[in-house]
Formats: C-alpha cells, structure tokens, sequence
C-alpha cells in the first residue's frame, strides 16, 4: 500500500478462538459514580463538587499517558513499526503501559459523558479537554490497529483451541481489544475503515490469486470458444475455494475483532468487505450466458450445467455466508445467474434434469 494511502486511512475525515473478551480489554471506569446522590442542598453542592473534582482528575491522570503516545510521522507508518517497544504501544514489553492507555482512554471517555450532560464553564472547559485527549488516543489506536492488522495480513487462517500461531493469537486479542475501545468510545467508523480497507485487499488478492479476473461483457465477447471454455473451468475451479475458504475465514475474522462490541458491527464490516467481491464473481455465469446466446447451443449446453451444477453444490454454503440483510444483493445475483442457467440448459437441451 502506498504512502499516500497509509495517511488516507490513518486521518480523522469523516474452529478461531472464541471472541471472548481480550486480557488487554479496556477495564470498567475507575471512578464510577456514585448509585445515589445526598438529598440536603449542603451535601448536594459538596456531592457536585467531589464529582467535578473526580471526573477532572480522570482527564489529569489520562493525559501523561496518552501523550506519550502522541502519533507523529504518519507518513513513515508501516507494518515493522510494531517490532520495537518504542514504535508500538502494544510491542510485548509495553503489554502493561497498553492496558494502562486503554484505561484512561475509558475514564476519559467517562468523564466526557459526565461534561457533556453538567452545565457551567468548567464543565465546558474540561469537556474540550477531553475530546481533545480522546482524538489523539483514538489517532494511537487506530495506528496500532493499522500496525497490527497489516502485521498478520499473510498469516490468518483458521486455527482452533489445539493449535495454530501464538503470535497471530496475541495478535488478535489486541485488534479485540483496541476495537473495543474503540467503539466503546464512539470511533467505531474509524476503526472499522482501517479493517476495511486492508482486509478487502487481502480477500480481492486471494481471488486474484485462483485466477479469476472479471471480465465485463465486451471482453468476454471477444474470446472464442476455447478460451471462454477456459474461462468456464477457472471460475469452477475457484468457486469451492472462494467460497469455503476465503469468505468463511473473513467472516470469521469480522466476528472475532467486532463481535464482542456488536454482532451487527461484524455482519456489517463482513458485507462490506465481501459483498461487491462476492457479486462480482456469481454475476460471471450470467455474462456467460448472454454472450454464448448467439452460438451452437449444442457447444455451449455443457458449459451451463457446469456452471449450474458448481452452484447447485455450494448453494447452501453461499446462503449462510450471505444471509445478513447487507449481504441480500448477493443472493439476488446468485439466484439471477441460477434461474438463467437453467432456461437456458433447458433451452439447448430440452430433456436435462435440472
């Protein structure tokens, strides 16, 4: 990813282990407020005193901690940069200073819901002071998150409780834990971006890899027989892969980073990531079947239950992947590409079972 791209997604515009929550995991407030308040107006004001006075040293105590880790030089960021201790908050000698940061990224975040509901200058002061606090601790943890996810972008695939890479697991309890700081804070947008972006590249990159390139229309018109022929046993022979490896693994990841914030925040970064990817390879067969219209049925009569067969098969998988409402227009496409493969297997031969 270029330099350029790195700042873009790092600036403020705009069986796998189960997702329990990570020992990195930001940690209830530390001052919480009282259950109940006094009732006699000395002890009300003396109350509202304490509370303005605690919530103020929330923001005190949080600010040596989240300063040391003031991003700068954006435009050097990289992958590497979380292989030393004074580069990455969350290198493994800083495991405690990590937990440390989440903290008081939570007490502010604590305080700043205390300000944002009080009245008076003070209020508003300490309010300003901590969005400002809160903006440059979201800027680190979508650093690290950028860090760490890149750090692991070759290296994640299905593990289950008997085995797989400590470090790709160490690694995942801080995107958990940084995601749900993150979104417990109301930065849910920005982390998501970063996962995005970079996960969508891994997935268009893995079909890449199997070798299907879509084609639009014009240029599949273009191609004689045999190479449509080829084309035809590319996307077969990627359809089990893309489908039982590569979607499911993406999906499985989106829930283990944000489905102990929310399910529908997994669903939705999983749809988001895959969907137009997803529409893209099943809108193929139906391309295939307006460009062989105009020839020898008898030729091209195979080459549809192929392709009809390969779906049929993998139908029930292609369902539960893609059953949240954002990922609908898939099903829509698979159902569009299943219907006219079938008229028109029936089409050029009349007595097939479909």
């Amino acid at each position: 990813m270029s330099m350029k791209g790195i700042r873009r997604i790092l600036s403020f515009h705009g069986p796998w282990p189960t997702a329990t929550p990570s020992s990195l995991s930001p940690s209830s407030p530390s001052h919480p407020l009282p259950s109940s308040a006094p009732s006699s107006p000395n002890a009300d004001h003396s109350y509202a005193s304490d509370l303005i006075h605690e919530m103020t040293e929330n923001i005190t105590r949080a600010e040596p901690v989240i300063h040391e880790w003031n991003v700068t030089g954006l435009e050097t960021t990289t992958a590497s940069d979380r292989n030393t201790p004074e580069s990455s908050l969350f290198h493994d000698k800083n495991r405690e200073r990590a937990r440390l940061f989440l903290d008081s990224v939570m007490d502010v975040n604590h305080s700043m819901h205390y300000f944002s509901a009080s009245s008076g200058a003070t209020s508003r002061h300490q309010l300003v002071r901590a969005q400002r606090l809160m903006e440059t601790a979201m800027k680190r943890l979508q650093k690290e998150f950028f860090q760490i996810l890149s750090s692991i972008r070759d290296r994640i695939e299905i593990i289950n409780s008997s085995g797989g890479d400590d470090s790709v697991s160490a690694a995942m309890g801080e995107l958990r834990a940084i995601a749900e700081c993150m979104v417990s804070s109301g930065y849910s947008k920005e982390c998501v971006r970063v996962y995005q972006i970079l996960r969508r590249s891994v997935v268009e990159e893995g079909i890449y890899n199997l070798g299907f390139h879509r084609m639009n229309h014009s240029q599949l018109q273009k191609l004689d027989s045999d190479a449509i022929g080829n084309r035809i046993k590319i996307w077969i022979e990627a359809s089990r892969p893309i489908i039982q490896t590569i979607f499911p693994r993406e999906k499985l990841l989106c829930e283990n980073v944000f489905g102990s914030c929310s399910h529908l925040i997994a669903e939705s970064c999983f749809a988001e990531i895959s969907r137009d990817l997803a529409i893209n390879f099943f809108e193929f067969p139906e391309m295939i079947v307006k460009v062989e219209k105009k020839r020898s049925l008898e030729k091209v009569g195979d080459h549809y239950i192929d392709l009809y067969n390969s779906i049929s098969i993998l139908l029930p998988d292609i369902q539960s992947l893609f059953k949240c409402p954002k990922s609908s227009t898939v099903l829509i496409q698979v159902t569009t590409s299943v219907n006219k493969l079938s008229k028109s297997i029936q089409s050029s031969s009349p007595h097939v079972n479909t």
